[in-house]
């Protein structure tokens, strides 16, 4: 009886017709084998691409295509020289993606599946807390951060602490489970400053970072000097409001003074905005009389019209440097420092940088732009200011102001309501608070 082979259709040939196909050019079955590189996972892109190479045993010239299903479609790529190839697959959003790849040739031949697993990922991780926060944080603080799911910091800076538009220095660590980042400053924070947290460098395992623009603040405490509220309720425009703003109440000023430099936080009862566009929606003025002789100076714009209209209205004091936040919007800065040289007329000397959290804003004005430093205030008052139609309006009279110098060293209005409703237009009083050197 002849010998016979068994098929994959399960037919019996005999011997001699199987000879007969061998040497009519049938080969070997082909055995296609993949071996894929590293698969990024999780991704944030909407594609993700999955390379490798593929191998055929016997080898021959031959066309392969490698196919991946799993993906929002199936994908294909034909290896290339040496077997080579890349497959660009579709994702689902924020989905765990299981996809199979397989690899044939022109006479058929199939690899045996190979599966990935790819998850794409295109939520930004939240910043769920941060220590210090609000007012009256220390100055020998680390500052710490809480993640909604495990981060990556990309650099040296991923983390950042700023005051005053400078970067504080210091170093950045990361909890063991990637959930918590911890700031350690070089040195001491300032004290009485407003600190902006960022993170520029912050992103989950995808790549996803962290809500652009997004900054956390908190503020220092002050132990030099403190602020005291005359009366916040009975803040009235003199020549009427106008349209669209409406400035929040302050109820606090707190100054102190470092080598160099003064500094300043104010807060009002709500959030504000110092922007160039927002409308002049925060309104405040420093008079400061720096080491000079008050008698020297010019009266200023707001004294020039109320010590006329009415006395009571006036500050009682001629200043010669005044600190204005958001009072020029059109010079697109949000606040300035600057000099009287003329009754009336107002002189920049240089525009404030400030720094905002929430309801508080903060800024640094060098001594040097004031004059020379002796360390002792003449006189510091703050109003609220307004522009309305060119003019500079006063939104509060003198029993809406705020005094500010060393605790201790007052407790009331540099001028008593009496000794105002007695004063003539244009009389100057004084008052002087020494201000503690480092």
């Amino acid at each position: 009886m002849p010998r016979r082979a068994v098929t994959t259709r399960g037919q019996w040939l005999s011997l001699g017709a199987v000879l007969l196909l061998g040497a009519c050019g049938t080969e070997p079955s082909a055995v296609l084998t993949i071996t894929l590189d590293d698969v990024p996972s999780p991704v944030r892109s909407a594609t993700v691409a999955i390379s490798g190479l593929v191998t055929r045993t016997p080898a021959k010239e031959t066309t392969i295509i490698v196919t991946a299903a799993g993906g929002q479609t199936a994908a294909s790529d034909t290896a290339g020289v040496g077997g080579r190839f890349t497959v660009e697959v579709s994702l689902n959003p924020n989905t765990r993606h299981q996809i199979v790849l397989t690899a044939q040739d022109a006479s058929g031949a199939v690899s045996l599946p190979d599966t990935v697993f790819v998850e794409h990922d295109g939520v930004a991780p939240s910043v769920v807390s941060t220590t210090p926060e609000g007012d009256g944080a220390g100055t020998a603080v680390s500052v710490e951060v809480q993640f909604s799911e495990p981060v990556v910091l990309t650099g040296a800076g991923a983390l950042e602490l700023v005051n005053q538009g400078l970067s504080v220095a210091g170093a950045t660590t990361l909890s063991a489970d990637s959930l918590t980042a911890t700031f350690v400053p070089q040195q001491a924070l300032q004290e009485n400053a407003i600190y902006t947290i960022g993170f520029p460098g912050v992103t989950d395992a995808a790549g996803n970072p962290v809500e652009e623009g997004l900054t956390r603040c908190f503020i220092t405490e002050l132990t030099a000097a403190t602020g005291t509220e005359l009366d916040s309720t009975n803040d009235l425009f003199a020549l009427g409001q106008p349209t669209g703003a409406s400035p929040a109440d302050l109820v606090e000023i707190r100054l102190g003074a470092e080598t160099g430099r003064l500094l300043g936080v104010l807060k009002f009862t709500t959030p504000r905005q110092f922007e160039p566009d927002s409308a002049n929606n925060a309104f405040a003025y420093l008079d400061l009389d720096l080491d000079q002789d008050s008698t020297t100076g010019f009266v200023t714009l707001k004294d020039a019209l109320f010590s006329t209209l009415d006395p009571t209205l006036s500050s009682g004091a001629r200043a010669e440097y005044v600190i204005g936040l958001d009072w020029f919007p059109s010079l697109a800065d949000s606040g300035a420092v600057g000099r009287y040289v003329d009754t009336g007329v107002f002189e920049i000397v240089a525009l404030l940088l400030p720094d905002v959290c929430g309801e508080f804003f903060g800024f640094s004005v060098s001594f040097g732009l004031l004059g020379s430093d002796d360390g002792n205030f003449n006189y510091v008052v703050l109003a609220g200011n307004v522009e309305a139609n060119g003019i500079l309006v006063d939104p509060a009279p003198q029993s809406g102001h705020y005094t500010a110098g060393l605790a201790g060293q007052f407790a009331s209005p540099f001028i008593a309501e009496s000794d105002v409703a007695r004063r003539s237009p244009g009389q100057v009083v004084r008052a002087r608070f020494p201000f503690r050197r480092r």
